[in-house]
């Protein structure tokens, strides 16, 4: 009994270390789009942005 507890003690080690790497993983993972929805955002924000003051500028050209 006392070395299958070693055992069993071990093996939570391990799947607790392992469990520990894969949230970091995640929340790297997780981070990484993050950034690149804000990016994405950001980038349509300017679109759009850009193309309104264009096409205000043309129509106050215009009149």
């Amino acid at each position: 009994p006392p070395m299958e507890d070693t055992r069993a003690k071990n093996k939570k080690k391990i799947f607790d270390a392992g469990s520990e790497a894969n949230i970091d993983a995640m929340k790297k993972i997780n981070a990484g789009m993050i950034d690149r929805n804000v990016g994405a955002i950001h980038g349509m924000c300017f679109r759009v942005l850009s193309l309104s003051i264009s096409f205000l500028v043309t129509s106050y050209a215009s009149v």
